[in-house]
């Protein structure tokens, strides 16, 4: 009996220090403290070379995109060059073709501003010809109106002859005119004693009785003459 509980003994012993064992080594879940810093010799290893692994990714990676982002200026850069050298060039284009077009605009404006210029001097010529003409014919038709006319030329007299400011009267005279001067009378009235005459570029009255007269053509009447009357006597006309 003494002997089996020595056994027993033993046999508790052995398997109290077998859970002690087991419980150290975790066995059954159980957790481990165990006081050796030898177990994890390798990790710091294991963490720098992750930690330089992280490092030279994260380099790569910011190299990555400082290339990517320079690209990107550089294409960005390149993108506002190119549209500032084709908004430049359209710009220019622009102004080249506006600059043309006012160049056509004023060009044409010009040349339509001559042309009306033109047919405004022609419409003035044309508008004068045909007052002229009409100035002529009434001219014609009122000289034909006139008729006779007659020439007159100084005779009858010894020395010259004397010009008058009136048809009849005395101490009027304005003038002489020697012999053989010719001229044209005024009207073609020849009832009075003195006739209203164009003689010696004055318009004065010269005596009937010595003067001769005779009817011209009014193709030879001067046109100067025409309208001239008793108003005009002692003016002087260039003919």
């Amino acid at each position: 009996m003494k002997r089996f509980l020595i056994l027993l003994m033993i046999a508790f012993l052995i398997s109290g220090g077998t859970v002690g064992i087991l419980y150290q080594e975790g066995v059954g879940g159980l957790p481990q403290e165990s006081t050796e810093e030898t177990t994890e010799t390798t990790e710091p290893t294991s963490q720098t070379e992750d930690e330089l692994y992280t490092q030279d990714d994260l380099a790569s990676a910011q190299s990555e995109e400082q290339d990517i982002a320079e690209s990107y200026t550089d294409s960005t850069t390149g993108m506002v060059t190119d549209t500032e050298e084709t908004t430049d060039t359209a710009l220019e284009d622009e102004t080249t073709d506006t600059g043309i077009a006012l160049e056509d605009e004023t060009t044409a404006t010009e040349e339509a501003a001559a042309e009306e210029a033109a047919r405004a001097e022609e419409e003035a010529a044309a508008k004068a010809e045909a007052k002229a003409a009409e100035e002529a014919k009434e001219a014609e038709e009122r000289k034909a109106s006139m008729a006779p006319f007659y020439s007159v030329t100084v005779t009858g007299v010894d020395n010259n002859l004397n010009l008058h400011s009136s048809a009849s009267g005395k101490n009027d005279v304005i003038g002489t005119v020697a012999v053989g001067q010719t001229g044209y009378m005024i009207g073609n009235d020849t009832s009075g004693n003195r006739l209203l005459c164009y003689i010696d570029g004055k318009i004065a009255y010269l005596s009937k009785s010595y003067v001769k007269y005779s009817e011209i053509d009014a193709a030879d009447y001067p046109d100067e003459l025409i309208g001239v009357s008793a108003d005009d006597v002692g003016s002087e006309i260039e003919l």
